[in-house]
Order: structure tokens, then C-alpha cells, then sequence
């Protein structure tokens, strides 16, 4: 009853702020999609399937009319023992592209079945684009796929696997991306998995190229097209990193070019067969170990101050960063009264850090509470610890702003008066990515009191402007394709937490005091990537989030207003941009919050 009673609040104060017509437009769509219900993910995929994937072949053959850059694609695909079912079915998706400017390249590995070397000549006697190399010693896949690509005559190396099939429109879709992009070095695309009995499942859909996502596992993989000039710089595959080789390659790749493009459509589809990493990454765990040798030799080679821990549920990484220097950090708190709020937040930062030097700005917002100011009276015997009074209506930009001239750390972190700390080593953490050249805002994971997740990363367009993902989620729960669990690149971050270095805040003019409570962080961190540099969650910082326990959550009329007025503003501001998160896939329902797919064509 409750729940009930909650939703219909949530409606009328949805259709106060945007009216009727958009009210009854997204209550339609709630019960006409599965009747709100959540499918199971397989399921929806099959609704997305239907609803969503639309290949129209004419359509397709009169765009490749108009393009003026047709250029060849040499699919490599390293060969050993294949299946001979399997091999053909993933040489004749290749074969049945729209796009016809393509070769195919071909190693065998010298595989002891001679089947295979037969079915490799038929194909080349079948096709003059198809060419074939024979090894004669075992090399193992790194070897064996430098060996295919001495064979490739294109501009771009597609990485195939022999077992695998591509989608018929893959490659137009690329060279379609190169009709705008001329410029790109790595293409890739979103990915799934299909089953002996041809039954797509497991979708992968992917967000665009985030540099940080990519350092806690390779989330590119599957379609990967990469330049053949960049691939020849790097020097091909390395050996000894079998398994995580295409891993290596995209790493030591990223380091020369950023010039990397998603295509959000699955145009591949990893065959998922008995015994195949495919479905169970876990069954090659060479593969785990190699990928972890692969990120501490980019570690080394970039010369990060980091270390690279293996996340042994998920088979995915976290690499640490650690300061280079030490910092001072301003810690700015906004309070009002709620003395008991505060003194659990201010006696966890005091227990739990260790290592960084700090400073506490308490901003106090027009307190009135004897116990309050007993309380800033204790903690002022703390060389660290200050208070600013500020006795003003609550406008959260706006005593940041004030307190930042205040602060004499050259990082600020902004924290709300419920947070309790629980990492002890949060600041370090924090501070270690900070401090990073092409870092702007560091934000982590807050909890409920509960133990189920409060913020892992903001997405924007999620339910209006912005929302948080995975709320409710349990603080375990390591989410689709390990969102929750991995540190990555978010458009935003919340500033119930949030880091930041001094100079970036000064340089995008800091807080937007327009947004007196609501999206003033949504807006700050657009701010900051609009500069050029990358926001980034740390699933490995928690803390305790008493989310609203200091200033209550009535809706009065002045509040739905205002809302209504921040909305706005955001809306008018940033416009597209709040529709297509770079960090979020396309292909997701911005109306939920538990990363599902959207089952309905969008107009």
C-alpha cells in the first residue's frame, strides 16, 4: 500500500512539473511496455530483437551508393582445430556482408586435424579473398594471428574469432562510421552470444570509448576493427599474453590515439558452445591472468603511480592509483543543526583517515541548536577544523562557492553532513585519482544504512534530467556486466561525495548557483567534461549515505517550483546532451533504473 501511495505522489508531482500531456505519455508507456512488469534480460532481448533491430537490405544497398570512402576491411581470424560446422558458419557471415570491399585472412596454427587445412583451401580456390597461411610449428595465438595479419592488404584489421559470426550488416556499419569519421583508429560495436541452436543471448551493450572503464576489463572486445597502420606501429600481437592478447593490443593501441568510435548495434555474435569462455569466462582462467600481466605493463608503461588487483568473483580488475605527492585536501560540509548528523560524519573522517592531510569547513547554514554549536565548539580544539557562518536561505551552489575561496587545499571534496565513512583509506584513493592530469570529478560508491547501493554514478536522461543507477541494489550485487563492482567513467558524479582538483573548480567557475539544490552536480560535472576532462566512480570507496536526514523531504508548492525551474534550466542548457549519455548505451530504458533494455522502437 505504501509502494502505491508513493508512486501516485511521484505522479502528481511529475505531472505539477511537466504537465499533462508528457504525463500521460509516459504512464501510457509504462503499462503498455510488459505492464511495468521487469522481464527476465534474456527475454527482453528477444522483445529488443523484434522491436528494435531493424535491418532493412534495401535500404542498406542504397546507402553504400552514396559513399565516397569504401575502405577494405582484412578479417583476421586465427585457426586451430575449428569445428568444421562452426567455421563455416562464421566464414559464410562473412561471405554474406552487404558490404563487399572485405578479405579474409586465415592461420592455421598448425592443427593436428588435416579436415581443417582442407576446408581453409576450398575456401581460397572459392574466393580470391580469401587467403590462407599454413604454420608450420604450433604458435599459439598470438603467433598465429600475426601470421594472418601479414596476409592483410586493408586499412583496417577486423579481429575474428573462428568459431564466431558477424552480424550481415557489420561491416556497411563501419564503413558507414567512416563516411563522418575518416579519423578513426579503433571501431567497435556492442556484441552477444548465440548458442549451438542459433539462439542469441547475452547482450553486451556497451558505453562509448571511456578510458577508465577500459582499465578495469576490455570492454570493447567483439566487432573490433582497429587501423592496420596503428596495429603495424604497436608492433602486432605480443606473446605471452596469450588470452588477453586483443586486451594488450587495444591498450598499447589507446596509448598512441583517443580516436576510438562505438557503434551501439550488436554486430557480433560469440558463439557460445560446451566448454567455450564464451559463456564462462571462469573455464580459462590463463586468460584472467594474462589479462592482469597485460594492465601492469600498461601500468608501467604509462608510468602510473598504481597497483592492479584482480576481482576474482567478476574476473575483472581495479587498478589503484595512489597520490604522487601530498596534497592538502579541503573537506567543505554543509550543515544545519541535526548536530547528532554531523558528529557521526566528522568522527568517522577523524577515524578513518590516516594518511592524507586534511581540513574540515563546516558551513554552517543559519544553525540554531545549542547542541550544535557544542559540537563545532569540541571539534575547533582541531588544528584542522574550521566553521563559516553563513546565515542565508539554503542555496547549495552557492555555500560551496563561498567556502571554496575559504579553503587552502589545492583538492576540495565536497561532502554532505549525513555521510558516514567506511574505507580507510578513502582519501588516499581519491586523491590518487585526483590528482590525474585528465581526471575532473572522483566520485564512489554511498550506501544506505541498509546495505543496499544509494549512488554508483549518475546517468543522464535516467528518469528526467538525470538519476542515480542501481539504487536499491544490494551492496554486492554486482550489476550488468559488473557496473557496480568496477571503477569506470561516469558524465556525472554525485556531490554527496565528490573530489575535485582546486584549479579545475576555478576554471569552470564552480557550482551553477541558478541550481539552488537540485543538479547543481549534474550541471558542475557537465561543466568539467565540456573542459576535456573525464569523470570516474571508485566502486572500492565506500561510504555510509543518511541520504536527507538533515533537511527533511516534504514536497511543498515552493519546492515543486523550484524543481520545476531547475529542470528547466537543464533542460535548456545542456538539451541533447542529457538524451545521450556517452557513458550509457542507447539501447537501455531510460525510464528504469536496473539497466534493462528498452523493448519498444523509439520515435
Amino acid at each position: 500500500m505504501n509502494t502505491i501511495f508513493s508512486m501516485i505522489k511521484k505522479g502528481i508531482l511529475y505531472w505539477k512539473i511537466n504537465g499533462f500531456s508528457q504525463t500521460k505519455e509516459k504512464v501510457l508507456h509504462y503499462i503498455k511496455y510488459n505492464g511495468g512488469k521487469i522481464l527476465p534480460f534474456n527475454e527482453s532481448y528477444k522483445q529488443w530483437i523484434k522491436n528494435c533491430e531493424k535491418i532493412d537490405e534495401s535500404e542498406i544497398r542504397r546507402e553504400m551508393q552514396s559513399f565516397s570512402y569504401r575502405p577494405l576491411f582484412s578479417v583476421c581470424i586465427p585457426v586451430y582445430n575449428a569445428e568444421e560446422k562452426w567455421l563455416r558458419k562464421c566464414l559464410a557471415s562473412i561471405e554474406n556482408q552487404y558490404y563487399e570491399n572485405w578479405q579474409i585472412c586465415l592461420a592455421d596454427d598448425c592443427s593436428p586435424d588435416e579436415r581443417v587445412r582442407e576446408i581453409l583451401r576450398e575456401y581460397e580456390k572459392k574466393d580470391d579473398r580469401i587467403k590462407a597461411v599454413y604454420r608450420k610449428e604450433n604458435g599459439h595465438i598470438s603467433k598465429a594471428t600475426n601470421s594472418a595479419l601479414e596476409l592483410a592488404e586493408g586499412e583496417f584489421i577486423v579481429l575474428m574469432d573462428n568459431d564466431d559470426e558477424l552480424s550481415p550488416d557489420a561491416l556497411f556499419e563501419a564503413a558507414k562510421l567512416l563516411q563522418k569519421h575518416k579519423d578513426a583508429d579503433v571501431i567497435y560495436s556492442d556484441e552477444d552470444k548465440i548458442t549451438e541452436w542459433g539462439e542469441r543471448i547475452n547482450p553486451y551493450m556497451k558505453p562509448d570509448y571511456c578510458p577508465d572503464t577500459l582499465l578495469s576489463y576490455n570492454y570493447i572486445s567483439h566487432l573490433g576493427i582497429y587501423r592496420k597502420e596503428m596495429v603495424d606501429k604497436v608492433g602486432g600481437f605480443r606473446t605471452g599474453v596469450e588470452g588477453s592478447q586483443d586486451y594488450d593490443l587495444l591498450l598499447r593501441i589507446t596509448e598512441f590515439t583517443n580516436k576510438v568510435y562505438h557503434i551501439p548495434k550488436v554486430l557480433y555474435h560469440g558463439r557460445g558452445v560446451e566448454d567455450s569462455a564464451a559463456l564462462d569466462g571462469g573455464q580459462k582462467n590463463y586468460v584472467y591472468l594474462a589479462g592482469k600481466k597485460v594492465l601492469e605493463d600498461a601500468v608501467i608503461r604509462r608510468g602510473y603511480h598504481a597497483e592492479v588487483q584482480f576481482l576474482e568473483k567478476i574476473l575483472c580488475y581495479n587498478v589503484r592509483f595512489f597520490p604522487t605527492k601530498q596534497h592538502l585536501i579541503s573537506i567543505i560540509i554543509p550543515t544545519k543543526d541535526k548536530a547528532e548528523v554531523l558528529e557521526r560524519c566528522l568522527a568517522s573522517i577523524y577515524a578513518k583517515t590516516k594518511e592524507q592531510a586534511f581540513e574540515i569547513i563546516i558551513i554552517d547554514n543559519d544553525s540554531k541548536e545549542d547542541k550544535t554549536f557544542a559540537l563545532f565548539h569540541r571539534y575547533e580544539k582541531e588544528e584542522n577544523f574550521r566553521v563559516i557562518t553563513l546565515a542565508e536561505p539554503f542555496n547549495f551552489s552557492r555555500l560551496n562557492n563561498k567556502a571554496v575561496k575559504e579553503a587552502k587545499g589545492d583538492l576540495l571534496l565536497f561532502l554532505n553532513n549525513d555521510i558516514e565513512v567506511i574505507t580507510e583509506d578513502w582519501l588516499t584513493l581519491m586523491a590518487g585519482e585526483a590528482e590525474r592530469r585528465e581526471i575532473g570529478a572522483v566520485g564512489v560508491k554511498l550506501l544506505y544504512p541498509n546495505n543496499t547501493i544509494q549512488h554508483v554514478g549518475v546517468i543522464l536522461g535516467l528518469g528526467s534530467v538525470a538519476g542515480h543507477i542501481g539504487v536499491g541494489k544490494d551492496r554486492y550485487d554486482n550489476g550488468y556486466m559488473s557496473h557496480l563492482a568496477t571503477r569506470r567513467n561516469y558524465s556525472a558524479v554525485t556531490a554527496a561525495c565528490l573530489m575535485i582538483r582546486k584549479e579545475i573548480f576555478e576554471e569552470v567557475d564552480g557550482f551553477e548557483e541558478q541550481l539552488e539544490v537540485a543538479y547543481n552536480d549534474v550541471d558542475f560535472c557537465l561543466k568539467v567534461r565540456e573542459k576535456g576532462y573525464r569523470n570516474i566512480y571508485l566502486a572500492d570507496v565506500e561510504l555510509y549515505h543518511y541520504e536527507s536526514l538533515s533537511r527533511g523531504i516534504e514536497d511543498t508548492s515552493e519546492k515543486i517550483i523550484r524543481y520545476g525551474s531547475e529542470v528547466s534550466f537543464m533542460n535548456d542548457k545542456w538539451g541533447e546532451q542529457l538524451k545521450a549519455d556517452p557513458c550509457y548505451n542507447k539501447n537501455f530504458d531510460l525510464n528504469r533504473r536496473e539497466m534493462q533494455l528498452r523493448t519498444f522502437q523509439e520515435k
